[in-house]
């Protein structure tokens, strides 16, 4: 991720796979595509989502030839694929709903539990927060603490509060069957498990609360530290922010234009530039930017003490505030960890090897997101390695993926691979990012194409307006955000893009 901003999409396919195919095979897709009246493949549509829920995206899936195939996902035209595995045999020899439980309700776990047929799972959602909170809104909470409402609301009842602390798989003996075990000593048992825990980071852009172990973390606790962070930004008349990455590039700015000639602000980055995972454009935008507003730029060296920074040129800069912005770490260790304590591996470094990646960039998966000899437990989000940048956006194509294979390796189905079955052979997974430059500006990415200014600050404001409205349930926002993302999806994969 690099959730300080760097979110453009939600959402994701959910109506393109309630039943997997609109015919049994692909002629019958060229069929509906060819033969009938845009109304009709509407109603073929939705007829297969089974749902009302879905009308309005049958009726733009009636429309577009191109995402009816896509909505079809079939395994020689979306993408490379992989035959399932076995089922455990717990699983093979129960009868009625599988039990799935998803660690995480934020915005992949949120995506996977409303993407399971409830006809078929029996879904428990688990999260150690007893609140949603969209993230890239959190560091404008640090400049104007009051919106912090606007970005955070309450679970839903079916949201069970618990911290998971290990798993356990089924070991055919006196651990018969597949268990999360919570702080508090109880236990879910699962059929299928989905890690879905997010990522960390220095508080307070992520709950400092989020690293204890004990307790679930409430909103008044976190509404509590926000308040705390702001008022000590208030009173600092000088800030050094560490990393010229999205979150440093837009922390600054918050800053520096909320604050406007009473403090004095410093970013330091050891890249040879900016955002230097955009394109050029993108940098020089903001560079600009910063230098309108008096924010002094600076390479950092090794020394990033409490109130000071060395940089790169030998200086020493000093400020009564230090933010450390130069990444986030993997918030499910404790959890992979429990997975390799009963797997055998073959010395103790593969071990602390495995925790390391899993510390630095996520638990390592498969290409169809399973975990490495665990075919039922899949992990999506900022919670798996990917070389792709961690956004709402990736963590819900990745939780689409996941609702997929868990719905067909049931049936023994082909399991689809992320992110070939989304995008198709040959192309690129869509980069779409959206920096805010305090409250009138920004920048916004598109593959290649990089867009500055008022449009991209309206944007993330737009995100975060519906965000909000899908997370709590609304049904017209979610359904525009769903044939939103779907839309970008397809135009990403020709449009603008990058090299692979």
């Amino acid at each position: 991720m690099d959730k300080g901003g760097n979110h453009l999409l939600q959402g994701s396919g959910e109506v393109n796979w309630r039943r997997g195919r609109f015919g049994s095979n692909k002629a019958d897709v060229g069929m509906v595509v060819s033969a009938r009246s845009a109304a009709a493949c509407a109603w073929k549509a939705c007829k297969c989502a089974g749902s009302k829920y879905e009308l309005l995206a049958g009726v733009w899936y009636g429309m577009r030839p191109r995402v009816l195939a896509s909505a079809c996902r079939l395994p020689d035209s979306a993408g490379d694929s992989t035959e399932s595995t076995d089922l455990q045999p717990s699983m093979a020899r129960g009868s009625g709903k599988r039990k799935v439980v998803i660690i995480g309700a934020q915005f992949a776990g949120k995506r996977v539990k409303e993407m399971l047929p409830r006809a078929q799972f029996d879904v428990t959602l688990i999260d150690a927060k007893d609140y949603f909170e969209f993230t890239p809104g959190v560091l404008r909470c640090l400049v104007e603490p009051e919106h912090f409402s606007a970005i955070t609301v309450t679970h839903s009842p079916d949201v069970m509060l618990g911290r998971a602390v290990a798993i356990k798989p089924a070991d055919g003996g006196p651990q018969d069957n597949n268990e999360v075990l919570l702080a508090d000593g109880s236990t879910v048992q699962y059929d299928y498990l989905v890690i879905a825990t997010g990522s960390s980071y220095i508080s307070p852009i992520k709950a400092q609360s989020q690293t204890s172990q004990s307790s679930v973390s409430t909103l008044k606790e976190r509404r509590s530290e926000i308040a705390c962070a702001a008022q000590e930004l208030k009173e600092a008349s000088s800030v050094v922010v560490v990393g010229g990455g999205a979150v440093g590039v837009e922390l600054a700015a918050e800053v520096a234009a909320a604050y406007k000639g009473q403090k004095l602000v410093k970013l330091i980055t050891s890249r040879p530039r900016l955002l230097d995972h955009m394109p050029k454009s993108a940098s020089d935008f903001a560079e600009s930017w910063f230098s309108q507003h008096g924010v002094e730029e600076a390479g950092a060296g090794g020394n990033k003490k409490a109130q000071s920074v060395s940089t790169s040129s030998g200086r020493t800069l000093s400020a009564e505030l230090v933010y450390n912005c130069t990444g986030y770490s993997s918030f499910s260790t404790q959890l992979y960890e429990s997975l390799l304590l009963s797997q055998p591996l073959d010395t103790a470094n593969d071990k602390e090897d495995r925790l390391a990646i899993a510390t630095r960039q996520g638990i390592p998966v498969c290409d169809t997101l399973q975990v490495e000899g665990y075919p039922n437990i899949f992990v999506c989000g900022d919670a798996m390695k990917t070389q792709y940048d961690k956004t709402a956006y990736t963590a819900d194509q990745s939780a689409m993926i996941v609702a997929k294979n868990i719905a067909v390796s049931t049936k023994g189905g082909i399991l689809q691979t992320y992110p070939q079955s989304i995008v198709g052979r040959g192309r690129s997974l869509l980069v779409a990012q959206c920096i805010s430059l305090h409250r009138n500006s920004g920048i916004f990415q598109f593959n290649n194409l990089v867009v500055n200014g008022y449009v991209a600050s309206l944007s993330k404001a737009s995100i975060e307006w519906i965000s909000m409205r899908v997370a709590s349930g609304q049904y017209i926002p979610t359904q525009l955000w769903l044939l939103t993302e779907s839309l970008m999806t397809q135009l990403g994969g020709f449009m603008f893009c990058t090299s692979s």
